[in-house]
């Protein structure tokens, strides 16, 4: 099924109200539509193409939810690691992965060469011109289960398994 980003419905019905507050930070539905736009729109022009994985080291920041959703828009699956991890375990699991590039949110981790590092603006806005859409059976996050049986596996998630995309029309 495919439907459109309800960051965007929602920013079209309800601009001023806010969507996100972190801290002493609330954005309105519009102005979270637009920065996802934009980070989404800059991940393609690093090259991110729809199946490619990012690595993010993340606990839930903002930086770190607009960046998911971005993923979501630009169809890259956001592979959030615990930015507590040594780094060592971090490029471990980056490769069993088979993703090659990070963004920090939440860490300022100095990493090897396996890993190359994406630097985003995450206060630059941009129109949405078209309303951006989603598939249910897109690829969106991998996630890693805890590792109590000795290693941590990862599950690889559909957006419609985690979240079902009618919402978005509903009122």
């Amino acid at each position: 099924m495919i439907d459109t980003c309800p960051i965007h419905y929602w920013a079209k019905e309800t601009p001023e109200h806010i969507a996100v507050e972190a801290g002493s930070v609330c954005l309105s539905y519009r102005t979270l539509s637009r920065r996802v736009a934009s980070l989404a729109q800059q991940l393609v022009r690093e090259g991110f193409v729809p199946g490619d994985r990012l690595v993010v080291p993340a606990k839930g920041s903002l930086k770190s939810l607009l960046l998911a959703w971005a993923c979501l828009r630009a169809g890259v699956i956001f592979c959030p690691l615990n930015p507590a991890f040594p780094v060592a375990q971090q490029l471990n699991l980056a490769k069993r992965l088979q993703a090659g590039r990070v963004c920090q949110t939440e860490s300022d981790h100095h990493y090897p060469a396996e890993l190359t590092p994406v630097s985003l603006d995450f206060m630059a806005e941009a129109d949405v011109r078209e309303p951006p859409v989603l598939d249910s059976n897109q690829l969106c996050n991998t996630i890693f289960t805890s590792g109590s049986s000795g290693t941590p596996k990862a599950v690889l998630h559909r957006l419609g398994i985690i979240w079902p995309l009618p919402v978005a029309r509903r009122r």
